[in-house]
């Protein structure tokens, strides 16, 4: 049954851009005082050759894709009015974040508002600019402000005097390209783009309680075709990576034993597991031959286990580097992402390191009434996507015409570097 929108608000609409599918959500915010949201439901696609590791490669076909896979989601929802805005999560291959400082000296201990802070922003990619040419800032979130001898973590109240500021902001990078991709994948659709957010501080929003921020957490996205790891405290970044591996690459091991790709991820979701500890039985599994005449292929499922956990080992050597060096600072890891269902890849992942893992949940965030389906890992960086749009809107109103595509870009490169307080 679908809840009324009583205040006849725009629905939110988050669309994230994945190695091995398009998804879009469309959800309504539900009152203050709940904090919840209602999900009106999803469309996804898995057909497109304009995507790769989660980047764009055309920008044409994705304008395309974004529009066909909103014209379905309103379909789905039953809305007679296309959608006319939505808000996107940014991942990919060659992503990372960094903390750059920035200070300021004042006089006469003004507001620090706005203006002030921008000019701390732009400092702050003048640095990276003169250490990175390939590569460019296209977020940035203040990690903490220390005015005179009070820290704040995170954003600085309102109405706040000082004259010794001192700040430090996360900045998400990648290389150059990544920001006209997106911007100018939606300049070719019939939807305006609101905002873009990081895929890891989408996650962060779904995943984290207030109590994990404070006491430290990572997070492990286990993607199709890229992996990251993010690591957070007290309002800042400690370091987010991403590599160009996934679960795709494990279904492509499996493959190469004669099995099509379709029945090799079949044999990897149902009956794979994370490591030969947690095998208790060792049957042999018997699949048709992806080669036609041959005989079906016999796989122990000890053999496949070996495939999976040889190349599991290669997608968390990067990881669990970074994982261990942060052991002291953290007090959890929660895993999520598509290809985070392999049978006992948490259990696997706490024998390797001494902090608690477990598999992240968004639950909290969804009212009564949401399908079971919706509370599954692929999903949290969508809700997370949708929870930075309520905050958004509440501070910008939706668009109200599709701009041109060099006007887009302006403004996009503009709202993308200007803090707002």
């Amino acid at each position: 049954m679908k809840k009324q929108n009583k205040n006849k608000e725009l629905p939110l609409v988050a669309i994230d851009l994945g190695s091995s599918s398009v998804k879009a959500m469309a959800a309504y915010s539900l009152p203050e005082s709940d904090g919840r949201i209602h999900i009106l439901g999803v469309e996804q696609s898995r057909k497109f050759d304009c995507i790769s590791k989660g980047r764009i490669t055309n920008t044409s076909s994705a304008g395309y894709l974004i529009s066909e896979e909103l014209k379905l989601l309103a379909n789905r929802i039953g809305q007679n009015v296309p959608f006319s805005s939505a808000f996107v999560n940014v991942g990919g291959k060659n992503m990372g974040s960094v903390g750059i400082p920035a200070k300021r000296v004042l006089s006469f201990r003004p507001v620090i508002a706005t203006p002030i802070i921008n000019g701390m922003i732009d400092e702050c990619q003048a640095k990276f600019r003169q250490k990175f040419s390939d590569h460019s800032i296209f977020y940035i979130r203040p990690a903490y402000f220390q005015i005179d001898d009070v820290l704040y973590p995170g954003e600085l109240p309102a109405g706040t005097r000082g004259e010794n500021v001192q700040a430090m902001f996360t900045s998400f990078y990648a290389d150059n390209q990544l920001v006209p991709e997106v911007v100018s994948s939606f300049g070719r659709s019939t939807v305006e783009l609101e905002a873009a957010f990081p895929r890891p501080v989408a996650l962060l929003e779904a995943l984290a309680s207030e109590e994990d921020e404070k006491l430290g957490l990572a997070i492990l996205d286990f993607g199709h075709d890229t992996t990251t790891i993010s690591v957070y405290k007290n309002g800042e970044f400690l370091r987010s990576k991403t590599i160009p591996l996934g679960g795709r690459h494990i279904t492509s091991d499996i493959s190469q034993m004669h099995i099509t790709p379709t029945y090799a991820e079949a044999l990897k979701t149902r009956h794979g597991v994370a490591s030969e500890h947690f095998l208790k039985k060792n049957p042999t599994l018997v699949i048709p031959s992806s080669v036609e005449g041959e005989e079906p292929v016999r796989m122990p499922l000890a053999m496949l286990t070996e495939i999976i956990n040889s190349r599991l080992d290669e997608i968390l050597q990067e990881p669990l580097k970074i994982l261990q060096h942060y052991e002291d600072t953290i007090s959890v890891v929660y895993v999520t992402g598509g290809a985070s269902r392999l049978n006992h890849l948490v259990d696997y992942l706490g024998k390797l390191i001494s902090i608690p893992v477990m598999y992240g949940s968004h639950a909290d965030w969804l009212d009564d009434d949401t399908p079971a389906e919706f509370f599954a890992p692929e999903y949290s960086a969508l809700v997370g996507c949708l929870l930075l749009a309520r905050k958004h809107r509440k501070n910008h109103k939706a668009p109200e015409r599709k701009k041109k595509l060099g006007d887009k870009l302006t403004d996009m490169l503009l709202d993308i570097f200007t803090y707002q307080q």
